[in-house]
């Protein structure tokens, strides 16, 4: 079983999502993926359960916003979670590496992904902002 199971929440975007989901599903491994349905109205619930029968589905009955990623993470039971939005997806490689990076350094809490935009693959302007973190960059 992988050690790191994907989260993501969505909410009317069945067209963005259906092609994350299948981007996900041709990663390195079989990893869990948990959909948090925002109360949809599009249809989303039903083509997620015809389309992606591997996919879990938590179908809220309100749009609780980002807040529904707590309800995908205490539906997992791997101890890493890696979240998604419903428009982006992983390289391949990429959670493999992070999983060895969480094995390694117990002390790490969390990883920010470098984010390519659109097909020539800008690097996403929040990146060089978020790289800029007050934090103290402890060893």
């Amino acid at each position: 079983m992988p050690r790191m199971a994907i989260v993501m929440v969505t909410h009317n975007r069945w067209s963005s999502l259906s092609r994350t989901l299948d981007q996900l599903h041709d990663l390195e491994a079989p990893f869990p993926i948990v959909v948090v349905d925002n109360n949809s109205q599009d249809g989303t619930r039903q083509l997620v359960r015809e389309r992606f029968p591997h996919v879990s589905l938590i179908p809220l009955n309100d749009n609780l916003g980002a807040v529904a990623r707590d309800f995908g993470v205490r539906a997992v039971r791997q101890p890493y979670v890696a979240f998604a939005d419903d428009d982006a997806w992983y390289a391949r490689g990429s959670l493999t590496r992070a999983i060895e990076l969480f094995d390694n350094y117990p002390r790490l809490g969390l990883l920010m992904s470098r984010v390519l935009v659109g097909p020539e693959e800008r690097l996403d302007p929040m990146c060089e902002l978020m790289s800029r973190t007050p934090l103290p960059a402890d060893p």
